[in-house]
C-alpha cells in the first residue's frame, strides 16, 4: 500500500483545456516537390563543383522541408511543428543564397529547365475542391512562402505549449511568430514589389499578402497577452480548487 503524501498538485487536464482554447492555423503546403530540382535547373550555369554541391544541399533541404509540411496537411499524419520550423530554418538560407547569387551574377541565372514553385495555402480553400494551388517562377515567391511557413509553425508550437499549460513558452512563440510576419509584411514583401514584380496579390496565397501579414502580426501579439492572462486564469482556477483542500488539511493538522 502506497503511503499518502498529500493532494495531487498537478494541473488538472480539464482546467488546462478550459483556459487554453486557441485556434490552430494550418501551414502552407508544397504541391510539386517531385518535379523541382535546383541542381538540374542550374546544371550548366552552376557547373562549378562547389556550386553543384550547394544546389544539391538546397534540393535535400527542400525535400526534408516538404516532408515536414506534409505532416501538417491533414492527411492523417501527426503534425510536428518543431520539425517544420527546423527544416524551414535550414532551407531558408539556401534559397536566399540562390536568390542573391542570381541577383549579383545574372549569368548564373540561365536555366536548363524552368523552375515552377507551386504552393497551396493553409489559411484559405477553394470550396469543395480543397486547397487551391498557386504557382510562380519567382525565387522570391519561394523564399516568402518558406518564411510564412516558419511563422505558422512557430504559432503552431505556441498552440501546442498552450494546450500543455506552458503559457510562458506559448507567449514567447506567439511573439516570435508576430515578429516573422512583421518582417515578411513590412520588409520582404515590399522589397519584392519594389523590384518591379508584376505579380498581383490575388494570384498569391493569402499568407504572402501584406494585409494578411499585418493582420496576423496583430493577432499573434494579442495571443501573447491572451497566453499571459491564461497563466493568471489557471492560477485562479487552481486557487479555487486547492483552497478547500488546504483549509481542511490545516484544520486537521
Amino acid at each position: 500500500m502506497e503511503e499518502y503524501t498529500g493532494p495531487d498538485l498537478n494541473h488538472d487536464d480539464s482546467i488546462i483545456k478550459l483556459s487554453s482554447a486557441v485556434h490552430r492555423f494550418r501551414c502552407p503546403l508544397i504541391s510539386n516537390n517531385e518535379k523541382l530540382s535546383f541542381s538540374n535547373s542550374f546544371k550548366t550555369s552552376g557547373s562549378d563543383p562547389r556550386t553543384q554541391q550547394a544546389l544539391r544541399e538546397a534540393d535535400r533541404a527542400r525535400n526534408l522541408f516538404t516532408e515536414s509540411l506534409e505532416g501538417a496537411s491533414g492527411n492523417g499524419k501527426k503534425i510536428n511543428n518543431q520539425s517544420i520550423l527546423e527544416t524551414a530554418q535550414v532551407y531558408r538560407p539556401k534559397i536566399h543564397q540562390i536568390l542573391v547569387t542570381c541577383k549579383v551574377r545574372p549569368d548564373r541565372a540561365r536555366l536548363d529547365s524552368r523552375l515552377f514553385f507551386a504552393w497551396q495555402s493553409g489559411a484559405e480553400s477553394n470550396g469543395a475542391k480543397g486547397r487551391k494551388t498557386f504557382q510562380s517562377e519567382a525565387l522570391m515567391y519561394e523564399l516568402c512562402m518558406t518564411i510564412a511557413s516558419e511563422a505558422m509553425a512557430t504559432a503552431g508550437l505556441a498552440c501546442d505549449e498552450s494546450a500543455n499549460g506552458d503559457f510562458a513558452s506559448s507567449a514567447n512563440h506567439y511573439k516570435r511568430a508576430a515578429g516573422i510576419f512583421e518582417f515578411l509584411g513590412e520588409t520582404q514583401l515590399p522589397k519584392w514589389v519594389a523590384r518591379g514584380s508584376s505579380v498581383e496579390e490575388k494570384d498569391l496565397p493569402v499568407e504572402v499578402t501584406i494585409g494578411f501579414c499585418k493582420g496576423f502580426k496583430i493577432l499573434f501579439l494579442a495571443m501573447v497577452r491572451y497566453s499571459n492572462q491564461n497563466e493568471s486564469t489557471l492560477m485562479y482556477f487552481l486557487a479555487l480548487v486547492l483552497s478547500p483542500v488546504l483549509c481542511v488539511n490545516i484544520l486537521n493538522f
